[in-house]
């Protein structure tokens, strides 16, 4: 049984899917699914990138059992939520009964310009 108050966020399932235009082909992530979720910080986390200590933020996600495409959610997903993308890292069939997931997902730091090498002429 659901307790339902505690799915009290709104977060959005999107896809990564190919979209061809004038330039070529290029992933666009493409909404399937917003629904009710709990959404909580699991821990922080750091790890080590390019001589720089680079903050990872790790988050807990429960929200009722669903298919997309007739398909469980997996990682190959993402999650929207107030604006940031947070990337599946596991999705759990809790007690495989087909009515909740518990997900684990990550923020990762959004690359900023400075971070990109300038292009050398």
């Amino acid at each position: 049984m659901h307790n339902t108050g505690k799915f009290n966020k709104r977060i959005t399932f999107q896809k990564i899917v190919q979209q061809s235009d004038a330039l070529g082909d290029h992933p666009v992530p493409q909404d399937v699914k917003t629904i009710w979720a709990s959404v909580r910080a699991a821990r922080g986390g750091e790890y080590y990138e390019a001589q720089k200590l680079r903050p990872e933020k790790a988050f807990v996600i429960n929200c009722r059992y669903f298919l997309v495409d007739g398909e469980e959610v997996s990682p190959e997903m993402q999650i929207l939520y107030r604006g940031r993308i947070l990337e599946i890292e596991t999705a759990i069939n809790i007690d495989e009964d087909d009515q909740e997931y518990e997900i684990h997902a990550i923020e990762r730091p959004r690359k900023k310009v400075s971070d990109v090498p300038a292009e050398r002429s």
